[in-house]
């Protein structure tokens, strides 16, 4: 073989490894939106589970503290030594909310946060309520839907919509918190010095 044929078949090996790295990225690429709309779907079998076994569940309580500005209540339901879910109920002068949050073997899978802005002091008629579904695998945010209603104010209350880190942060908190011992001791939030 000579030199201007091997460097001729080195340059269409180089040439077929990129073409092949390129398919199996785009590869890759659309196996992952099949992988998410799977991982999803076995979500919603689990937030349907969750949901059917609570009655059955072990449940905790404890007040919250600092995450409102008129405190609210937790709860975890245990199937076993398994925390399966966390349900926070959040008072606020103009608004009252609520947080769901759903695991699998101990990481957060599923958060569901709703947000009823009444815009007068302690009003329970809502202007506006603001839903938000947090899809999460391995830590990572998969998926996150918003919806607002009424409709028209989509583009409103912004500042209702919560960051992705703090969800996560406040799901850790919140689980530390049911399965702590002293059941008296409220469960404060991140950063609130009371």
């Amino acid at each position: 073989m000579t030199s201007t044929n091997r460097t001729q078949l080195g340059t269409r090996i180089a040439l077929f490894v990129i073409a092949l790295a390129a398919t199996a990225s785009t590869a890759g690429a659309q196996r992952t939106t099949k992988d998410t709309e799977a991982i999803v779907a076995g979500i919603r079998a689990l937030y349907a589970e969750t949901e059917r076994d609570l009655p059955g569940y072990r449940k905790v309580q404890r007040e919250l503290e600092g995450w409102s500005v008129d405190g609210g209540t937790l709860t975890g339901a245990f199937d076993g030594t398994q925390l399966r879910k966390l349900a926070a109920e959040h008072i606020g002068e103009t608004w009252h909310g609520t947080e769901e949050h759903y695991f699998r073997n101990d990481s957060l899978v599923f958060a569901y946060v709703v947000h009823h802005v009444t815009g007068e002091p302690m009003s329970e008629q809502p202007r506006a309520t603001i839903e938000h579904r947090l899809y999460f695998d391995a830590g990572r945010l998969i998926r996150r839907t918003r919806i607002v209603r009424p409709a028209r104010l989509q583009g409103e209350h912004r500042e209702r919509d919560p960051e992705v880190d703090d969800v996560i942060e406040g799901a850790a908190v919140m689980a530390a918190c049911v399965r702590a011992a002293d059941a008296a001791k409220p469960c404060v939030a991140p950063g609130y010095d009371g």
